[in-house]
């Protein structure tokens, strides 16, 4: 199999990590607070990455200019990205915040259009269209009518949540661009989201030395919870995020992020097997434009 179809074929996958990982990550989010649990989330997602990168890496290690935009990829993508994702996932549940986020994929084309030069081909460029449209439609109606459940609830003002998920897209997709090409210079993945994890990891630390209670756990997060939140940083992090940056290294970073933004997609039978009520109709419709827009992209 040729190497671009290596890298989106491990997008696909990333989107599958971060759609497990979201869903794991749901309830434990609401209970400690989007910043503690994404604290301890990096934490143990550090420790995990350094001894995966000691024993499994095979690329070559990053010089300091390199490690700086790692660092500084960490910060955008990482701690200011994450924390205002898991921020809207407590607040508007999975279904809501996904479809906020997915808009990550378009501001990384145009993004990735203007500051790196990466031009797509018309077929590229339907098949990112019709993956938004499509998740879109995914999203939105992905609820049925009778569906009366916890995660469907939105918490405090609406308007702020939308702006902070629309942070979130953004922040992803700049993290994304000031990663790729370190990435594309053949960094080791592994090795470099290590790198990410670290800087965010010193800045959740540090904020704790701020005098605001947002920034510290509502409640105990106790041994289930660290659990969980392991469990999530495994598949969202170890995993989800190194197979993004192999992706990266290998294909034009609007691309892999409208792959990757199939997260949500692939969410609606995690949720369906979690919540016991399947997704609607038009939700099926939906999946299946993008993964139309998901098959013109490989081809």
């Amino acid at each position: 199999m040729p190497a671009d179809r290596v890298a989106l074929g491990a997008a696909l996958l990333a989107a599958l990590c971060w759609a497990i990982g979201g869903v794991i990550a749901m309830n434990t989010t609401m209970r400690v607070g989007a910043v503690s649990f994404n604290r301890w989330r990096m934490f143990h997602v550090f420790w995990i990455l350094l001894i995966c990168s000691y024993f499994f890496s095979y690329g070559r290690l990053p010089v300091m200019s390199e490690v700086w935009l790692l660092v500084l990829s960490g910060f955008i993508g990482i701690f200011v990205g994450d924390t205002a994702l898991f921020f809207t996932l407590s607040r508007m549940g999975p279904r809501r915040t996904s479809i906020m986020f997915a808009l990550h994929a378009p501001f990384t084309a145009l993004l990735g259009l203007f500051i790196l030069s990466e031009y797509l081909t018309w077929t590229q460029s339907i098949g990112v269209v019709l993956t938004f449209i499509g998740i879109s439609i995914a999203v939105l109606y992905g609820k049925r009518a009778d569906m009366l459940d916890i995660w469907e609830e939105n918490r405090g003002n609406i308007g702020l949540n939308l702006c902070v998920a629309l942070l979130a897209a953004l922040s992803h997709a700049l993290g994304a661009l000031v990663a790729r090409p370190v990435m594309s210079a053949g960094v080791d993945p592994l090795i470099a989201s290590t790198l990410r994890v670290a800087g965010s990891v010193v800045c959740y630390f540090m904020i704790l030395l701020m005098p605001y209670r947002y920034f510290r756990a509502r409640e105990s997060i106790g041994y289930r919870g660290m659990g969980i939140t392991v469990l999530s940083g495994c598949f969202g992090m170890v995993i989800g995020a190194s197979l993004y940056l192999y992706a990266l290294s290998g294909a034009d970073a609007g691309i892999v992020a409208s792959l990757a933004s199939l997260s949500p997609v692939l969410m609606l039978p995690l949720l369906w097997i979690r919540n016991g009520y399947p997704p609607s109709a038009l939700a099926w419709v939906g999946a299946i434009l993008a993964s139309c827009g998901a098959t013109l992209i490989f081809y």
